[in-house]
Order: structure tokens, then C-alpha cells, then sequence
């Protein structure tokens, strides 16, 4: 595939930008590279137009679309979309709707819970600061990881490749495949960058 090839259609996540606090301008940059659809709130819509970055999904609240739709028109195509009920909910139907099955999200992780129950149908990367945190949904996780790699994971899981080094914290022991066997149930991995 040429470094040219645009990838359109929900092939590659959705990036939303729901938190303009935790959003690393080089973290954002790297997950544009492959052209996914741009999504922002009201409030961090600013933040995106200040870097140039074309954004294709604005939520807001029904009062600000009219104003939206006014300041948008230079960067058509966009769709406004306002929020209906909560604004996971709402998000959650527009990814449902348009058949994405990923998206990345720059967000505070320890409101995980919350935007994981929505998003229950999505697989979701939340993106905060130098950490990326994502919920394993599989029993077995397996993932290659170069050697001193910290994870936070629970502790009442299984590991090959990991050792605890602290509440939680595991670090990988050599270059390779991490395994992560879990309950049964989904548990959540987060990775320093």
C-alpha cells in the first residue's frame, strides 16, 4: 500500500478529542496519519482549529448548533450532530449508525467506566497524557511488548513475560509476547508511552 492511500469509510478508529486537557499534540498527530474521521465537541472544537486539523463531527448541545453550523460553514463537509440524552450515548448511536467498530478517544482514564458501558459494541483506546488505556474484552490478551514496557493491570490475573513491580504495575522482563489471562470478565490495560 502507498504512503499516499487514504483510508475513508470507518476502516481505520475514529479519533474524538473529548478533553482538550489530556490530548498530547504529538499522540493526535501520529493517529491522523491514516486520515480517520475527526471528532470533536463544542468545547474542544476550538483547540482542533487552532492546530488546522479538519474535523468532520462536532456534538453539541441543541442551543449551540445554530451557532455551530454559522462558524462551521468554511469547513464543510461537517456534520453537526446535537446530544441526545448523554453525550456517550449520543456518540455511541452516531459510531453505531455510520458502522465504526473502533475509535481513539483523548480522555481522562479514571472516568473509564462510564464511557466503557456505553461503548460497550466499539472498541475503544482512551489516550491521557503519555497513557493509552483499553479495555481487553477477551479472556487472553497477547501483545508483543519491547522489554521494560510498564502496564497497569489487575492483579488478579495471570502473566507470562510480566513482572509486578508495584500496586498493579507490571513490567515486561524481555522483548516479546506478553500474555494477560483474565476471569472471564473484560478488564482494563493501560500502557505508558
Amino acid at each position: 500500500m502507498s504512503s499516499h492511500h487514504i483510508v475513508r469509510d470507518a476502516q481505520e478508529p475514529a479519533v474524538l478529542l473529548l478533553d482538550a486537557e489530556v490530548c498530547q499534540q504529538d499522540t493526535l498527530h501520529q493517529l491522523l496519519e491514516w486520515s480517520p474521521v475527526v471528532m470533536a465537541t463544542a468545547e474542544t472544537l476550538p483547540l482542533l482549529l487552532t492546530w488546522n486539523i479538519k474535523v468532520e463531527v462536532v456534538f453539541c448541545s441543541a442551543e449551540q448548533h445554530p451557532s455551530l453550523k454559522k462558524e462551521l460553514i468554511y469547513q464543510e463537509p461537517v456534520t453537526i450532530i446535537p446530544i441526545e440524552g448523554t453525550l456517550f450515548l449520543t456518540i455511541a448511536a452516531y459510531l453505531k449508525e455510520k458502522e465504526h467498530r473502533a475509535i481513539n478517544i483523548f480522555f481522562p482514564i479514571d472516568h473509564t467506566l462510564s464511557l466503557f458501558a456505553a461503548f460497550s459494541d466499539v472498541d475503544v483506546v482512551l489516550f491521557e497524557h503519555h497513557q493509552r488505556a483499553f479495555l481487553c474484552k477477551k479472556k487472553v490478551l497477547e501483545k508483543w511488548y519491547p522489554a521494560g514496557q510498564q502496564l497497569c493491570i489487575p492483579e488478579n490475573v495471570q502473566v507470562e513475560n510480566l513482572t509486578l513491580v508495584g500496586d498493579g504495575v507490571y513490567k515486561v522482563l524481555q522483548d516479546g509476547f506478553v500474555k494477560v489471562h483474565g476471569e472471564g470478565s473484560p478488564f482494563l490495560i493501560m500502557e505508558e508511552s
